[in-house]
């Protein structure tokens, strides 16, 4: 089995991880069943290799993209694990008593499997991250949904696809209610950085389809009047 999240937090934020529960296969150097938290900082690195039930409470990654990566053997089965997590501004590292409380997450951000294939969600919310990381292909329906009277607004951070004529193979594609185009009814593909797509819409749809491991998308989103 070999499951993987991925977690993104606005610039100038850590994350901080609190591990509730833990308990899986112990082993010399966690060779069986373990969970590999990796930090991005312009490469993917390892932080922790985790298993068996001697674990920390918490734990601080100073960046603000963390990785989690759960692979077992299946041979021994145990509890498993249950983590939650945080943001904190990087300035309370050094100087506590001039950074703001932590804001609690209410949940992991939309994030696949580490096997290939279809992934699918639903995000009703005023803000968030969307971030496929570059293991697919993948073929992905997204929708966002805003509160009444406020329209949803895109920021696309850093996408990387391959181009072809008329975008056939990877796109990025975003739709209304009832399917019909937006943003001009124009289809993305190719590297993209900050670009911003004011949709008009409450609620939109996604389409991300990759065939390469090495396209990513990274996409965030807030909602206004």
């Amino acid at each position: 089995i070999s499951c993987m999240w991925d977690i993104r937090v606005p610039v100038g934020h850590y994350i901080r991880l609190r591990f509730h529960k833990f308990s899986l296969e112990a082993s010399t150097g966690c060779v069986f069943d373990a969970v590999h938290v990796r930090a991005f900082r312009q490469v993917w690195e390892t932080v922790a290799v985790l298993c068996g039930q001697d674990t920390p409470h918490r734990l601080v990654v100073k960046s603000d993209s963390v990785r989690i990566l759960f692979k077992s053997d299946r041979t021994v089965t145990s509890i498993g694990f249950k983590i939650t997590y945080t943001t904190i501004k990087s300035l309370c590292m050094v100087q506590p008593k001039k950074c703001d409380r932590t804001t609690p997450q209410k949940r992991f951000l939309p994030s696949l499997p580490a096997t290939h294939g279809s992934c699918s969600s639903e995000i009703i919310g005023r803000q968030g991250q969307i971030f496929l990381p570059s293991t697919g292909p993948y073929s992905c329906q997204i929708k966002i949904k805003s509160r009444a009277g406020r329209k949803v607004i895109l920021v696309v951070r850093n996408m990387v696809m391959g181009v072809t004529e008329m975008c056939q193979q990877e796109r990025f594609e975003i739709s209304d209610a009832n399917g019909k185009p937006v943003d001009g009814g124009r289809i993305l593909c190719g590297d993209l950085k900050g670009h911003i797509i004011r949709t008009g819409e409450r609620l939109v749809k996604i389409t991300i389809v990759t065939v390469g491991e090495r396209s990513h998308v990274d996409l965030s989103f807030f909602t206004s009047f």
